[in-house]
């Protein structure tokens, strides 16, 4: 993990933190990983210099125990669109390299003010490291799209995308460049989908499941994560939270409103997440003279947005992207109709994706543009999706539908 030639404030005040050798390292070449250990020395001090804070990319979201092996050398990508990681990389080596991620990103808070630097450096590391791999744990590997994978696709969106609404420190930028932000963003996505049972919250109240009733306001999958991750932060890695939260007095409000917005499927929840936008960013007031309050609900509301649209990211990026992990969530929902647990996908599903992107991940990628400025083309990327989806997505699910027999997903169908 991190360590430090220097003493632990020294390095927090310059940055330069080194890594132990590993399989898969962000290397000082964009397109090239070291394995070396003078080649772990440089990994962190190149996050700086790169569009984005993260080098590797992986492409597969279901690639089981049995497949994982070494990776091939990821490659850098700085385009929305290609954003992703390498096929091949393994569950350990994500946790490395989200690992090394968080690290960065909160070293560069901790920098904010170094005459408060924390001299435990190296524990704080630790568990943070420890942390993200405990997390890994509660991530079903069961479920083909609400699993690790998915995770680490929609923290790497997070840390993108806030990059871009923070970039050049703007007075056009919607949220200031306080780095706490991006880290909590992309705390909150790491830890938003955290023991998904692999149905929807509808489905569970439906079931009046166990979780239905302990959070019987709605949005139980979500509050479940922020309980169980909560836990496990505060009460498993004590100096680092004390140190996030000492740091970052407002960490865990965005948390909550942040993942608590994930709820996608309730009205209520995005009628006031949409709300909140109109209001705060949409009708951002040009006087300057703006309280403190209406400061942290423009980040809240920006956070919210950036959260959701990485979330069904895949959406706006490549076309290849897009189909993997929409075959991804149709695998998850058949499989769950076969034990009786949720509707049928196998039927409608060309149509209900039409509707999905045209009803919902439009408005949110035009709301997610204004925020990064228009840095990332998000809306352009949904609208060709959209396009070629209408045109080639009828056959293709067809076919989709006639591969994944109840055989071929390892069940026997109840039906």
């Amino acid at each position: 993990r991190l360590t430090t030639e220097d003493q632990p404030t020294d390095a927090l005040q310059s940055g330069k933190v080194g890594r132990e050798t590993s399989s898969v390292v962000v290397g000082v070449d964009s397109c090239t990983v070291g394995t070396e250990p003078d080649d772990r020395v440089k990994d962190l001090e190149v996050f700086d210099n790169l569009d984005n804070s993260v080098a590797p990319f992986l492409s597969d979201n279901n690639v089981s125990a049995a497949e994982e092996k070494v990776s091939p050398t990821p490659f850098l990508c700085k385009t929305w669109s290609n954003l992703q990681w390498n096929v091949n990389i393994t569950h350990e080596e994500l946790i490395n390299i989200v690992s090394t991620m968080l690290s960065e990103l909160l070293l560069k808070c901790l920098q904010k003010d170094p005459s408060n630097s924390p001299t435990n450096w190296d524990i704080l590391d630790k568990q943070l490291s420890n942390f993200v791999r405990r997390i890994s744990t509660l991530y079903r590997h069961e479920n083909r799209f609400h699993n690790w994978r998915h995770a680490c696709h929609v923290t790497l969106g997070a840390s993108y995308l806030m990059e871009k609404a923070q970039e050049d420190d703007l007075e056009t930028n919607f949220v200031d460049s306080n780095p706490w932000h991006r880290f909590t963003l992309v705390f909150a996505a790491l830890i938003h989908d955290a023991k998904h049972v692999g149905v929807s919250n509808k489905q569970l109240a439906m079931e009046n499941n166990v979780l239905a009733q302990i959070y019987d306001g709605g949005s139980c999958l979500e509050r479940q994560s922020i309980n169980v991750a909560r836990s496990v932060f505060l009460e498993e890695f004590p100096e680092l939270s004390v140190v996030i939260l000492q740091g970052n007095p407002l960490f865990m409000r965005y948390i909550n409103s942040v993942i608590l917005a994930t709820d996608i499927m309730c009205k209520e929840v995005q009628l006031d997440s949409k709300d909140k936008f109109s209001r705060s960013v949409e009708n951002k007031s040009t006087s300057g003279d703006e309280t403190a309050d209406v400061k942290i609900i423009r980040t809240e509301a920006t956070m919210e947005q950036l959260m959701l649209l990485a979330d069904v990211g895949h959406c706006a990026q490549q076309y290849e992207t897009f189909l993997r992990w929409n075959r991804a969530f149709y695998e998850e929902c058949l499989l769950a109709n076969l034990e009786r647990r949720g509707f049928d996908p196998r039927s409608g599903w060309y149509a209900g994706q039409i509707s999905f992107i045209s009803d919902y991940v439009l408005a949110l990628a035009e709301r997610c543009d204004k925020l990064t400025l228009r840095r990332c083309g998000l809306r352009e990327g949904v609208e060709m999706n959209l396009m070629r989806w209408k045109v080639e997505g009828e056959a293709w699910t067809d076919r989709m539908v006639e591969e994944t027999t109840p055989e071929s997903l390892g069940v026997v169908s109840s039906v």
